[in-house]
């Protein structure tokens, strides 16, 4: 499990490289099941899309991954990359 400064590190790089793309972004930090925190923060945000990066180019309910169970569970469309 990543220590809290780890996850710091993570998401100010991650600020940072948003930043510098040109892109507005919010930071959310929050703890849970990542799916769920991801499609809760989306309804409370009103997001119009969740983007996700998958190792997968295919749905599979034998083996779920987060990306997948975000399109299962998400209140909005989901861009999912490779």
């Amino acid at each position: 499990m990543a220590t809290e400064a780890a996850v710091a590190q993570l998401l100010a790089t991650a600020r940072k490289g948003f930043q510098q793309a040109g892109v507005a972004c919010e930071v959310v930090e929050r703890r849970g099941n990542p799916a769920f925190v991801i499609c809760d923060v989306a309804d409370e945000s009103g997001a119009d899309v969740i983007v996700a990066a998958s190792r997968d180019a295919a749905v599979d309910d034998r083996k779920p991954t987060m990306a997948s169970q975000v399109i299962r569970l998400t209140p909005c469309p989901v861009l999912a990359a490779p």
